[in-house]
């Protein structure tokens, strides 16, 4: 009798107060009204199989390892156009300096690291600048205006983009399954990707890819990242993590519900532009903003 006294008055509160499941809402729900974040805007692309894309400008330049072409998007979603040749074969990676992008892929003819210029490329013609001497596989690859970074799964080497020769630098740390490589002009760092079966981490390096002990850990698959000022944007298959760069400490994840067709279960490639941050979930580019 006095449990279904106090659930008589619970009921009674409820109804005056007019406060209901259905009335609440939560500001990490980004279906609640008052939510304040990062939502899904739309996607941009379709592709066999994307493997890297970078923002370059207002551009979007993108490697689709199966058709064997590096399409061009405009921030807007517009397909500019998109190429083939020139020794691509099954590019896998992407970069770029500010004023050319790279592509990284598995050609052993034409050499399997390549600069292009992106204002001489079209829909009819291509103009691809001097390959890189390379007897390596490289996957990924990321640029400063001085060099070019390019990742084996293992090893991170250096080129100088002006010689056009490798330069002694490469890297010591161990990595093990090389994801991602991306170039922090800010602080000019080489960040990596490892996404190994045993660990799982960002590691940042210098220019000269010496490891200064600053690595970031997951218990998660981790395929790509976006750098933008202090926050480094991690996809994964629980959603997109938001931490600080330099310390490492996450500040807040979304995408992870309420966000219908934007939900990211999977880790992905990833950049930023603006304050919109992109994710490449191998078919498409899934883009959030505030």
């Amino acid at each position: 009798m006095k449990k279904a006294y106090l659930a008589l008055i619970i009921t009674v509160a409820a109804a005056v107060s007019g406060c209901t499941p259905l009335d609440s809402v939560n500001p990490t729900d980004p279906k609640a009204g008052n939510y304040v974040g990062m939502h899904y805007m739309g996607s941009i692309g379709d592709f066999a199989l994307l493997e890297d894309f970078t923002v370059l400008g207002s551009d979007i330049w993108c490697a689709d390892s199966v058709n064997n072409r590096i399409y061009k998007y405009t921030i807007n979603g517009d397909l500019d156009f998109s190429f083939t040749g020139g020794g691509l074969t099954s590019p896998t990676g992407i970069g770029n300096d500010g004023t050319f992008f790279y592509a990284a892929d598995s050609d052993t003819i034409f050499r399997n690291l390549k600069r292009f210029d992106p204002a001489y490329v079209s829909n009819t013609a291509q103009a691809q600048l001097p390959n890189y001497s390379s007897i390596y596989s490289f996957v990924k690859c990321a640029a400063s205006t001085a060099y070019v970074f390019a990742a084996t799964t293992t090893a991170v080497y250096r080129f100088d983009s002006i010689a056009n020769s490798l330069t002694a630098a490469v890297s010591t740390y161990p990595f093990t399954n090389i994801t991602d490589v991306k170039y922090n002009s800010a602080l000019n760092e080489v960040v990596v990707a490892d996404d190994g079966a045993n660990n799982k981490r960002i590691v940042r390096l210098d220019a000269n890819l010496v490891y200064g002990g600053n690595k970031i850990d997951f218990i998660e698959d981790i395929y790509g990242f976006g750098i933008k000022g202090n926050y480094i944007f991690v996809p994964t298959a629980t959603g997109i993590h938001q931490l600080y760069y330099d310390t490492g400490v996450e500040i807040k994840k979304f995408a992870d519900y309420g966000e219908g067709s934007g939900k990211i279960i999977s880790a992905g490639t990833c950049d930023t532009y603006n304050d919109e941050v992109l994710v490449g979930t191998g078919s498409t580019i899934k883009c959030f903003g505030p």
